[in-house]
């Protein structure tokens, strides 16, 4: 069963940027009320987890996760949180954070995962497994 935050994320699918931008700066102020930032992947997680009625990181920086939950080690559950540190491209050293799905069918070396600011949309993305810095879950959450 799905957690209660990839299902209050699934709610938002294909907002973007480009068509929901109002929705994404509110969730941008709830972390730290500067809704000129380019990246929002954290707030929205963040927002996803308090509506749920779990505690957020309360940062706009997606690496705020590292410090977060409980590290479940290296084998994800759907749902988990998950931080990614990119190695390549033009956010090299940045991070990412995002839930997981599932195993990539048409790539073994990678995992499906929904999240925010996936290419400016909230959507489900393909990204390495060799890119995952931890898989997390919120203190005291049990799956049912």
């Amino acid at each position: 069963m799905k957690p209660p935050w990839q299902i209050e994320l699934e709610k938002n699918l294909g907002d973007s940027e480009y068509n929901d931008m109002a929705e994404i700066q509110q969730w941008i102020m709830e972390t730290d009320g500067n809704p000129n930032r380019e990246a929002w992947c954290a707030d929205s997680l963040n927002h996803w987890l308090n509506k749920t009625g779990f505690e957020p990181t309360h940062s706009p920086a997606a690496a705020s996760f590292l410090k977060w939950g409980v590290d479940i080690g290296d084998t994800p559950q759907e749902g988990c949180i998950v931080v990614f540190q990119w190695t390549s491209g033009p956010d090299q050293g940045g991070h990412h954070v995002t839930t997981y799905l599932s195993q990539d069918p048409d790539n073994p070396d990678n995992i499906l995962c929904e999240g925010g600011n996936q290419n400016r949309e909230v959507k489900v993305s393909s990204y390495p497994v060799s890119d995952v810095v931890s898989y997390r879950m919120p203190v005291g959450y049990t799956p049912a």
